[in-house]
């Protein structure tokens, strides 16, 4: 009983590795094709798409005030000034979004 069972089994393994061992030259340029094909195609239609759908996510968001600003003394620890500027700036400061410990968002 359990030679029958082994000899199914490995049948089965058998023609599983056989089918998995290669395609044929014609199966693999069609599937060439079909993807040059949806790359050329499918691919910048798709990247359009994202790039409206996070602008007009940005553009909604944009249109909301920012939140009341907190001084946390835990979060804007600075114990040395930056090297440019007044030294409260960081590099990239982005007033919008930024506080400055102090002083609050630096809109003008």
């Amino acid at each position: 009983m359990s030679f029958i069972l082994r000899s199914h089994l490995a049948r089965f393994a058998l023609k599983n590795v056989r089918q998995a061992s290669g395609v044929s030259m014609e199966s693999a340029e069609k599937t060439m094709k079909l993807m040059r094909v949806l790359s050329l195609t499918v691919v910048p239609f798709s990247i359009i798409a994202v790039g409206i759908n996070a602008y007009m996510i940005e553009q909604e968001h944009s249109k909301h005030a920012p939140p009341p600003y907190k001084d946390y003394a835990h979060i804007s620890i600075c114990t040395k000034r930056f090297p440019w500027g007044d030294g409260k700036h960081t590099l990239f400061h982005n007033p919008k979004s930024q506080g400055i410990r102090g002083k609050g968002y630096d809109l003008k």
